[in-house]
């Protein structure tokens, strides 16, 4: 296998495009514009727009596992949320994990 060497300029542009710009978990503008890899990548065919994600540095950070608020987030769940972030231009990756919270309190509580 070649070096990795970045993502091909349109590929890049056609996400952030599509992401229009903005963090798809917490919705600020990513003027930076990170990528992220739902599925960790293994080769030049991960490159490729569903499997792309626009991130703010701090929410990539966070599905790599990192902590934040006291709280971090399992690769497998995080990459659940992306995907259907990626299906779902306009919702937040954040308010689906809220939803799940709610929803996991609830089902503990009864």
């Amino acid at each position: 296998m070649s070096r990795y060497e970045g993502l091909d300029p349109k590929l890049r542009l056609e996400v952030l495009e599509r992401d229009r710009w903005r963090c798809r978990w917490c919705g600020v503008t990513n003027a930076g514009g990170d990528l992220h890899h739902i599925r960790y990548r293994r080769g030049f065919a991960d490159d490729v727009a569903g499997n792309l994600i626009t991130l703010d540095r701090d929410c990539h950070g966070f599905v790599h596992g990192n902590l934040r608020n006291g709280r971090s987030i399992s690769k497998e769940k995080a990459q659940e949320i992306l995907y259907f972030l990626v299906a779902n231009p306009g919702v937040t990756g954040s308010a689906i994990l809220r939803r799940h919270d709610k929803s996991e309190r609830a089902s503990n509580a009864g």
